[in-house]
């Protein structure tokens, strides 16, 4: 018998899925633990319609961050650190910076290490595992006498 699952069954499928099943294992588990319907009810229309809304947002979820990813992409970050008088910075630019910097959360910064040199390098940010976007750092050293610009 064919019925539309109310949520993800791991031997089974996903929800919203119709799935051909034996008309015991529906009467005795599935409809009465709430977790499948007939194709005919109005609760599976109902489950069906939210699972095409879930996905249309997810679907617009990717799609805004694949907009913001590529904005990304374009940006350069400059931090200004502290430089002692033989050049060698002080202080080091870690994901929390970067993250503040942007207004993101600093879990999705891939950084390995702090960056403590000079200079330039690029950090990848990902946001999904389909999307990830590269900026460029830029690290800047003033000399201790010097006012630090913010």
């Amino acid at each position: 018998m064919k019925v539309v699952l109310m949520k993800d069954l791991d031997d089974k499928g996903k929800k919203g899925e119709t799935v051909e099943v034996k008309p015991g294992y529906f009467k005795n588990w599935l409809f009465p633990n709430g977790l499948a319907a007939l194709p005919s009810d109005e609760t599976a229309k109902k489950i069906l319609t939210a699972v095409k809304i879930e996905q249309d947002k997810k679907k617009n979820q990717l799609n805004n961050l694949k907009k913001i990813a590529s904005e990304l992409e374009e940006k350069t970050l400059t931090f200004i650190l502290k430089e002692g008088k033989n050049g060698q910075i002080f202080g080091s630019v870690s994901a929390a910076d970067i993250a503040a910097k942007l207004n993101i959360d600093k879990h999705i910064i891939l950084l390995e290490h702090t960056l403590k040199e000079k200079g330039q390098c690029k950090v990848t940010v990902r946001f999904s595992p389909q999307i990830s976007s590269q900026i460029n750092i830029k690290i800047k050293g003033v000399k201790t006498g010097n006012k630090l610009d913010k």
